[in-house]
């Protein structure tokens, strides 16, 4: 599945269940839960992203703004660019970071 957002996402949980998901968020600023998903592609604004799942083998590029990922209390393994505060979970999380964090927080 790809769902891709044109507007600003607040508030919302999404779920896209099996298979090889992406989710596109605009350039707005976006405030979301995201479940099942594989690949998310930030916009130019501030983004916060919470997983309610594990993730396997994921890639997350939130792109511009100044930008959080939440992960799940979950095992995961993931590759992360573009992203300035990395919160992990109570498991076990493996993260390759795609670019260099320059001034930004990460707390496995």
């Amino acid at each position: 599945d790809y769902i891709a957002f044109t507007t600003s996402v607040d508030g919302s949980s999404i779920d896209l269940g099996a298979g090889s998901d992406t989710v596109k968020l605009s350039n707005l600023g976006n405030s979301l839960t995201l479940r099942n998903v594989e690949t998310i592609l930030g916009g130019s604004a501030n983004d916060v992203i919470t997983l309610s799942a594990s993730i396997v083998t994921g890639t997350i590029n939130l792109a511009g703004g100044q930008d959080t990922l939440i992960l799940g209390d979950y095992v995961n393994s993931l590759t992360t660019i573009n992203i300035e505060t990395l919160i992990g979970g109570n498991n076990s999380d493996t993260v390759t970071l795609g670019n260099a964090i320059t001034g930004g927080t990460l707390n496995l």
